[in-house]
């Protein structure tokens, strides 16, 4: 269930004579499927992010107080929304309480809207909101660092108010791609895929984890239980487990594929520097048997390192586990997977041995006045953020 009823989604929350922000429901699950196919990421590799065939499916497995809005101009009633925004409230830790917050995702404009004060705007009427109805006010969210428009609309037009910023970078960070294109990694025999009797030790050990890390997630033997009947396709076997001999869990992670139900990266170009490059990966995959990139209409075929944990951030436990989840997944038709690295952590140096590709992107924290880090400088090398969802 979304955090609204089906009665009150015709609630507009923000109207302005040229455009309004109103909740959405199951009935714009159509419309908000096709921004998301027709709204892409522009880079020299152009993707779109698409949802579907339930638009809301993939926010259900992260909070069950979700709410989208759909941007609409009221001047020209029956035209479809130009653009849509989601805020998903969960509890997190925030220096050893437990707070409620949200996450900010989803969001999409056509570019006839862009350029105007539109997205700063929604972020700010879309949080107010949040704080009545979930009394948030502290949220995150997702953007790429290369998306220089998305990016100063967040942290430059027009968020501030009294003198203080309302949005700065919390955490950059790369999205972290490892190919598939090699043989099998020395092997640690101490990654193993979890067992049954593994549970109660992962469960602590996720719990502790996440309890340290800014805005980590509650964990508990429930949230565990909720993820794995939840998740399509993640069972308790997935996860990778790395011990010490008396059985204490040291570093873990869950690969997991979003697709196709729940989300797909289909690529719209290959533009500039990436047309050279699909030419000459395509000509090593052929040599080395390896999947080519996809053609354009195509998708990516990726897992995420779900869940992913490393007791002190240690490069050599993640190596360790990264080599152990390597080999079991190269011989699937994989073109990579991808962790989440916070740029200047000492996980970086557990990528040797790999052939990598990074994506920068950041996280942007917003505050409001009522918050008690408005006003501060928010840093964070360990910030509670599941890629996978993003």
């Amino acid at each position: 269930m979304n955090g609204f009823s089906h009665q009150a989604h015709q609630l507009v929350i923000y109207e302005e004579a040229e455009w309004r922000m109103r909740l959405a429901s199951a009935a714009d699950n159509t419309r908000l499927c096709e921004l998301f196919r027709d709204v892409d990421m522009s880079a020299d590799l152009c993707l779109a992010e698409e949802r579907g065939p339930d638009f809301f499916a993939l926010q259900r497995l992260q909070s069950d107080a979700a709410y989208s809005v759909m941007l609409e101009d009221p001047r020209q009633p029956g035209q479809p929304a130009f653009g849509c925004a989601s805020i998903l409230a969960r509890d997190a830790w925030i220096d050893g309480h437990v707070q409620r917050i949200g996450y900010a995702c989803d969001l999409r404009i056509e570019a006839s809207h862009r350029g105007g004060r539109i997205f700063p705007t929604v972020i700010r009427e879309f949080m107010r909101f949040m704080q009545k109805q979930e009394g948030i006010d502290m949220m995150y969210s997702a953007v790429l660092s290369s998306n220089e428009r998305g990016r100063n609309a967040l942290l430059h037009q027009g968020i501030k108010r009294q003198g203080q910023p309302l949005a700065q970078v919390m955490t950059a960070y790369n999205m972290t791609s490892i190919q598939f294109v090699g043989g099998r990694q020395a092997l640690d025999p101490r990654v193993q895929r979890a067992q049954a009797s593994d549970r109660p030790a992962l469960i602590d050990f996720l719990a502790q984890q996440q309890k340290h890390r800014f805005l980590g997630y509650v964990v508990n033997e429930r949230w565990l239980e909720q993820r794995l009947r939840d998740w399509p396709g993640l069972t308790l076997e997935d996860f990778f487990v790395l011990k010490d001999g008396d059985g204490r869990v040291l570093a873990c992670a869950a690969p997991w594929d979003s697709a196709p139900n729940l989300r797909c990266s289909r690529v719209v170009a290959y533009q500039g520097s990436m047309r050279a490059l699909k030419v000459a990966y395509n000509l090593e995959a052929r040599l080395r048997g390896f999947p080519p990139l996809p053609e354009v209409g195509e998708c990516f075929r990726f897992q995420y390192l779900t869940h992913l944990e490393v007791q002190n951030d240690d490069p050599a436990l993640l190596n360790a586990l990264l080599r152990g989840i390597y080999n079991e997944l190269r011989t699937q038709p994989l073109h990579f997977m991808s962790l989440m690295v916070p740029q200047g952590s000492r996980l970086e140096a557990g990528l040797h041995g790999f052939r990598i590709r990074r994506i920068p992107m950041e996280l942007i924290a917003f505050t409001n006045e009522r918050s008690a880090l408005h006003g501060q400088v928010i840093r964070t090398l360990n910030p509670g953020f599941e890629m996978a969802l993003h």
